[in-house]
């Protein structure tokens, strides 16, 4: 608990300084939330939830990108896996167009992976690669630090790890449609010890409105993980998204 509230006055502060640091320009939020449930019942009782909300703040000077995640997923009524993650992203417009420099910060948990947390900070400089014919495509690239804490499936052993690491990220949109698009990501996150690669692609189809239809498939890879768990994690869903 008190990981998670010094990651939130992180986060609060680096608002606020961003925000005074700001030119005064009434901002403009957007973003999306969603949420897929799947439940067997018979021979198997089976519960799987996720669910996501993306935030996003544009000012004059500043984009502020708040995210978070949560997975979970029981079997006769025990939990099976559950997993969470918090996400804060600043960007510094700078002087040359589609240019920023930004600073990042996240904690994770994953309860039944072998991480009792997973936080980083990094800072780098990021630019918007492509913009025109319904496309985007943007890249960062950064350096910072990361300290995690893993237990051991066998011996229970708890170890606390910090590095150093580099961070590359890419995102990929493509309007194929009024009513369809195209969203992808990458981010890959080269410590001293472990690399941890998380990557996304996804259709969003509209229903009705705001609502969508979104299909996605997920995998996170971690280089070095406790014994007794797997380094590749994946997830499909199907989500309703509603955009805001």
């Amino acid at each position: 608990m008190k990981r998670l509230i010094s990651v939130a006055l992180l986060t609060a502060c680096s608002a606020v300084y961003a925000e005074d640091a700001a030119e005064q320009k009434a901002p403009e939020w957007h973003g999306d939330a969603q949420f897929g449930l799947v439940s067997s019942n018979g021979n198997t009782e089976n519960t799987n939830i996720n669910g996501k909300v993306n935030v996003k703040r544009d000012d004059e000077q500043w984009a502020h990108n708040y995210s978070a995640v949560y997975y979970s997923s029981s079997e006769a009524g025990s939990t099976t896996a559950e997993r969470f993650k918090l996400e804060y992203q600043a960007d510094y417009k700078l002087s040359v167009k589609d240019t920023y420099w930004f600073v990042n910060s996240s904690y994770e948990e994953d309860r039944f992976g072998g991480f009792e947390y997973r936080a980083t900070l990094t800072t780098g400089y990021g630019r918007s690669l492509y913009n025109a014919n319904d496309m985007t495509l943007d890249a960062e690239i950064g350096a910072g630090l990361r300290a995690s804490e893993t237990e051991d499936a066998t011996t229970f052993d708890v170890t606390t790890s910090n590095e150093a690491m580099i961070r590359f990220a890419a995102k990929y949109n493509w309007d194929i449609a009024e009513d369809r698009k195209l969203v992808s990501a990458l981010a890959i996150e080269e410590g001293e010890e472990t690399r941890v690669s998380n990557f996304e692609i996804g259709f969003v189809t509209m229903i009705a409105g705001d609502f969508s239809l979104k299909a996605a498939y997920e995998a996170r890879h971690v280089s070095e993980v406790p014994v007794g768990n797997e380094k590749l994690d994946t997830v499909v869903s199907l989500n309703v998204l509603y955009t805001f």
